[in-house]
């Protein structure tokens, strides 16, 4: 859970900074970069923004238990390789602990990218919950 928490937290950052760009006028109605709206983004600085004052940012990145991060890692590589068990948040759960493991390793570049690709994840699913909400009405 601290692995989640921690990933999450720091993941938000990386968006947050990445998402800032939409404020400078560079596209004024959906970003092909995130192939998101706008709407994604300015939730996720709204969200940012209330995290900064909720909660006081870890001052540890990763968790100490490195094989267990691996194991975890494993197991949702094996999950997501089935299509009968992959799910949305199994790929996102895989990502963080990409994110743990390169960290973990000093692969700094690879973690970074690991982020990134996290935010892609939660990026999509964004929109994919915001199509399933406009279903249903």
């Amino acid at each position: 859970m601290e692995a989640l928490f921690v990933g999450l937290i720091a993941l938000i950052a990386v968006i947050y900074a990445y998402g800032r760009g939409w404020k400078t006028g560079i596209d004024t109605r959906r970003s092909d970069l995130y192939n998101c709206t706008h709407a994604e983004l300015d939730e996720i600085d709204r969200q940012h923004s209330k995290a900064v004052v909720k909660h006081e940012f870890p001052k540890h990145f990763e968790t100490t238990i490195y094989p267990r991060i691996v194991d975890e890692l494993n197991r949702w590589r094996q999950l997501n390789d089935n299509p009968i068990t992959v799910t949305q948040v199994g790929v996102l759960m895989e990502e963080i602990m990409e994110v743990q493991d390169a960290y973990l390793e000093n692969r700094f570049d690879d973690c970074y990218t690991e982020l990134a690709q996290c935010g892609a994840v939660i990026l999509r699913m964004m929109s994919y919950v915001k199509s399933k909400k406009e279903k249903t009405k």
